[in-house]
């Protein structure tokens, strides 16, 4: 009676895919349109009134002035601060065409490592925004699937996330993880390198300038050390804007401390890859996405680190939420999964 009263009341109520990243908050709205938000609001500090949030706050960010705080919510996929986050997921749900008579179902990844403190705060969550069930799946597994790679057969495969402040990697076989780790170091870690390195030059940088110039001319492993790129900033000395160039190379040897940290967890994983996959693994190669893998030479860095082959997704920043969607649309892919839990609120 139940399972019927629940496919009855599922005719009114959307499926919603939604990718809690540190960065930006992904939402599939199943078989119409996926969307990002910037992970991040702006209150006022006296009153704590909501000034922006979302793409807004991502224009205002950085010129902030004392009276405003840019407030992020979000930390390595888990929830840091409730009520901001709880702001945060009800603004990205407003933009859904249709949350349903009876409140959408919500298919939510969470990081590999999250407690069960984090799991239950999560849920917590989704049912303050309006969800009436959620259902909680690995996010390395939900990547893989957005990837294009088959999680169900028994021919193993690995799969790399390299996100905004964390780096999961996962090796997955017949819908379960066998062998996974993260370590809090991606995109915005090397972001803060380039700060902190021209902090030592003397100059002050903003994480977007950092950022645009880890986009231009960051590299993992580059073979023209010699091409020069420009950070604009204010120099300490003298409090006016400078410029400051940087070669390939000198960009690379800022990096390289991070990145060998990915590098060191990626081969953990493969040392502790059980000897029957490791040659799916080998003929198969890994597979890289998330934002932070867009870093040029980022696939063959970890390629030459550790002995296999690796390549970046097609759309490596989606993949997590084109794999919630397809969980939606293959109920058998689904019941496959092992680790997905369900939680119905009435």
């Amino acid at each position: 009676m139940l399972d019927f009263f629940d496919k009855l009341i599922s005719k009114f109520s959307p499926d919603l895919g939604v990718d809690l990243g540190s960065s930006s908050v992904g939402v599939a709205e199943c078989g119409k349109n996926y969307w990002r938000e910037y992970a991040r609001l702006i209150y006022e500090v006296k009153s704590d009134k909501l000034v922006a949030v979302g793409s807004q706050a991502k224009l205002m960010a950085g010129r902030l002035n004392k009276e405003k705080i840019l407030s992020a919510p979000i930390k390595e996929g888990c929830v840091c601060d409730y009520d901001k986050a709880l702001e945060l997921l009800c603004f990205c749900l407003s933009r859904c065409s249709n949350l349903g008579l009876f409140g959408p179902r919500i298919l939510l990844s969470v990081p590999v490592g999250a407690s069960e403190a984090d799991v239950r705060i999560i849920s917590d969550l989704c049912r303050s925004a309006g969800a009436r069930g959620i259902s909680l799946v690995a996010a390395p597994l939900a990547s893989a699937l957005g990837c294009g790679l088959s999680i169900t057969q028994s021919k193993a495969c690995l799969v790399v996330n390299v996100g905004a402040e964390i780096t999961q990697a996962a090796v997955i076989c017949m819908g379960a993880i066998v062998v996974a780790d993260s370590v809090p170091v991606a995109g915005a870690a090397l972001d803060k390198a380039i700060v902190d390195y021209c902090r030592r030059q003397n100059l002050v940088v903003g994480m977007g300038s950092a950022e645009q110039l880890k986009i231009e001319g960051g590299c993992a492993y580059t073979e023209n050390g010699a091409l020069s790129f420009e950070i604009k900033g204010r120099d300490l000395k003298t409090g006016f804007p400078r410029k400051m160039k940087l070669t390939a190379a000198q960009i690379l040897k800022i990096l390289k401390p991070k990145l060998e940290r990915i590098s060191h967890m990626l081969q953990r994983v493969i040392q502790l890859t059980p000897p029957g996959f490791t040659n799916d693994i080998v003929n198969s190669g890994m597979m890289l996405c998330g934002g932070g893998s867009r870093l040029s030479g980022l696939a063959q860095y970890l390629a030459a680190e550790t002995g296999v082959f690796c390549q970046v997704a097609e759309k490596p920043e989606d993949c997590t939420l084109l794999g919630l969607e397809q969980l939606y649309h293959d109920p058998r892919i689904m019941r496959s999964v092992e680790g997905v839990e369900t939680r119905n609120f009435w």
